[in-house]
């Protein structure tokens, strides 16, 4: 299997090396053609971008029905329009034999272009953040308004600025122009990384990669003198460059692995559904277990007491009590995470953070766990800093220190001790449980607070946990922005040490 896997990444790599290598010769070749006739490279340069913005509205306009967002769908239509321009851009570029009556058309054409594939680009991406989509032939209605008018101004009321005089060169408003829609590349670019998650990585790192270049090649049209210049040349080299990798985010992509464009949304809902699957599996390995041990306890001890009760002494009478309080506790403690769990995944809990003084706060949680700790004779112990003062929701805190606290007792010896202790770490206040107990292997460690694993070990006094306690802690403990984490050595005993936030004066 591994070897397969190896053989398969060796492949790839082979097969991305020889198409760079296939890339890198098609430019090299481009250039010996544009020594040789300008015009040619150029016409060759333009179709190439001309050939892929038409494939892409083509590809999206008939992907519509099964795109899940429309920002795709909004591309192919602004794509189309951004090819149509560049096509009529090429026909007036100077030497071909079409619309000869001025030398300013071809670059206006250009602005314009560029102008309308950069906001288009900077809106498209807006819908990443919504769910809204519009009706397509509106959209292509408006694209081909805003189309005509650009070719209104340009070849009949002949309105557009100038944007190159031969001899002297490009004008202000040209250069001016190419920093502005570089900029509106950069918010495009911003506005694309914020949304980095709703892609795959491919697709994202080609879309970013096409923008990087299309700033390339804008840059390189704001210093040329002459249309046949070398930086021109370039320009059009970052052009060529920047759309293969739109080509390759979204037609390549599309037709190879549509699961990765068309249907993103559809695979991550069958990986969310598979995550929900597992979590459903364990939390009723859970029940199953956990609550089941309890019960029989429960019911052991109970149809005891109900049959022989004359025929047991005070002591046998006392202990049976004692085991139906203690498997009663433990049913309640696993019914009431299990509740505050299948909350927190509904957002039926709601984090409520106010001012909580930590000592008032803990010392109400050892009231509660005080008869646990003196049937197995344990110390609880303090080490606080003074007037320590939390921003958070009581009722989660409670659980988590409830939680740690409960296993710190079932998991130390008789006569052990447990400390909590609390030290200051900037805006947060980092709180430690630490007991003499049995310890985890660091095996073990790497599973307690993952629903997807089943860690559960027997108390000392052969307790059991209720199995999903720590998740809880970590749930609880992360809503606050803290972390939850454990240090433990079997043998020797346990530390679990969470960060709550420290309160600033303000509720």
């Amino acid at each position: 299997m591994n070897l397969t896997i190896h053989n398969t990444k060796k492949s790839s790599a082979l097969k991305s090396v020889i198409i760079a290598l296939m890339g890198l010769a098609f430019l090299i070749l481009l250039y010996f053609v544009s020594r040789f006739n300008y015009l040619i490279f150029h016409n060759i340069a333009e179709m190439f971008s001309i050939v892929i913005a038409f494939s892409i509205f083509l590809f999206a306009w008939n992907s519509r029905r099964y795109l899940d967002n429309f920002c795709f769908i909004f591309l192919g239509i602004a794509y189309f329009h951004v090819g149509f321009l560049d096509l009529i851009h090429t026909l007036t570029y100077e030497g071909m034999p079409f619309f000869q009556d001025s030398s300013h058309y071809a670059t206006q054409l250009w602005i314009a272009t560029r102008f309308m594939e950069s906001i288009s680009l900077l809106i498209a991406f807006s819908f990443l953040s919504t769910e809204r989509r519009l009706s397509s032939l509106p959209v292509f209605l408006v694209f081909s308004t805003v189309t005509a008018i650009i070719l209104g101004t340009i070849f009949y009321w002949k309105i557009f600025p100038v944007t190159f005089i031969n001899g002297k060169g490009l004008t202000p408003f040209k250069v001016i122009s190419e920093y502005v829609i570089c900029f509106i590349i950069v918010l495009a670019i911003i506005r694309l990384y914020r949304h980095r998650l709703d892609f795959d990585k491919k697709v994202f790192n080609y879309l970013l990669y096409s923008l990087f270049f299309t700033i390339l090649a804008e840059l390189s049209f704001t210093f040329y003198i002459s249309m046949y210049g070398f930086s021109n040349l370039v320009g059009h080299f970052f052009k060529i460059i920047s759309f293969k990798f739109i080509y390759e985010s979204i037609i390549a992509t599309g037709l190879n692995r549509p699961y990765d464009l068309l249907f993103r949304e559809l695979k991550e809902s069958e990986k969310g559904l598979k995550e929900a699957n597992l979590t459903k599996d364990r939390l009723f390995s859970i029940i199953a277990h956990d609550l089941k041990n309890p019960f029989m306890s429960l019911i052991g001890f109970s149809g005891a007491l109900m049959e022989h009760y004359d025929k047991l002494d005070e002591e046998t009478k006392k202990d049976f009590t004692r085991d139906i309080h203690d498997s009663a506790e433990q049913i309640h403690d696993l019914l009431d995470n299990l509740l505050k769990w299948s909350l927190t995944q509904t957002g039926g809990i709601s984090h409520n953070p106010k001012s909580v003084n930590l000592f008032l706060l803990l010392d109400e949680c050892f009231s509660l766990m005080h008869r646990s700790a003196c049937q197995k004779n344990i110390e609880l112990k303090l080490d606080l800093e003074n007037h320590t003062i939390l921003m958070a929701d009581v009722n989660m805190i409670n659980t988590v220190i409830r939680n740690l606290l409960s296993n710190a007792i079932k998991f130390t010896e008789k006569g052990g001790t447990v400390t909590v202790s609390s030290k200051a770490k900037g805006d947060f206040v980092e709180i430690s449980i630490a007991d003499t107990g049995v310890g985890i292997s660091h095996e073990d460690v790497e599973k307690i607070f993952f629903m997807d694993t089943r860690h559960l070990t027997m108390g000392t006094a052969r307790e059991r946990g209720t199995g999903i306690g720590l998740i809880l802690c970590k749930d609880f403990t992360e809503r606050h922005g803290g972390t939850i984490r454990v240090d433990s050595t079997p043998g020797v005993g346990s530390k679990f040490t969470f960060t709550l936030p420290v309160y600033k004066g303000t509720d």
